[in-house]
């Protein structure tokens, strides 16, 4: 039989093996969630181009002007429950986002533009005309824009704020 003083020494020594073996696999967890990203560099910017594309030196910013008809176009598509037309093949779970439009969304859902926040040009590339004509730049563009839906619900008139990014894939003749 063991006295209390026995029991005390072993619990204390099991208390230290536990604290010890917590100190070691924490730093082995840890590990788990760190990821490598690449630092940007000229293969980077590359990489992401189609065939025969160039990346441009200096980007060109494109203005407000330019990108809120853009905007504003998308907007009236999804309105107009037409948004399939105006998505790009490469837009990620297009599919899934139609049938959730279709399914989720209400009949008389409008959506409203409140402000466009910012606009940042995040990539540019020339893309040469196959027929030899003028080359086109390829502007991949980012525009906040603080929305509200509105439709009318069981409870009443529904209005939900939100703040949303769309990137634009924006397509005009270079300069020569």
């Amino acid at each position: 039989m063991m006295n209390r003083t026995g029991l005390n020494d072993c619990l204390a020594v099991l208390l230290g093996i536990v604290i010890v073996s917590i100190n070691l696999m924490s730093p082995l967890q840890a590990r788990q969630f760190r990821q490598m990203m690449p630092i940007a560099g000229p293969e980077v910017e590359t990489a992401n181009l189609p065939e025969n594309a160039e990346p441009v030196s200096r980007l060109q910013p494109l203005s407000r002007t330019d990108v809120q008809p853009l905007v504003e176009k998308i907007v009236g598509q999804w309105n107009g429950g037409s948004m399939e037309s105006i998505l790009a093949d490469s837009f990620y779970d297009k599919s899934r986002l139609l049938d959730v439009m279709d399914t989720q969304v209400p009949r008389d859902a409008r959506l409203s533009i409140q402000s466009i926040q910012g606009i940042q040009t995040l990539q540019q590339y020339r893309v040469p005309d196959a027929g030899g004509g003028r080359d086109s730049l390829v502007s991949i563009v980012s525009a906040t824009v603080r929305t509200q839906l509105e439709f009318n619900s069981t409870n009443g008139f529904v209005r939900l704020p939100g703040t949303n990014e769309f990137l634009l894939k924006v397509t005009t003749a270079a300069a020569p």
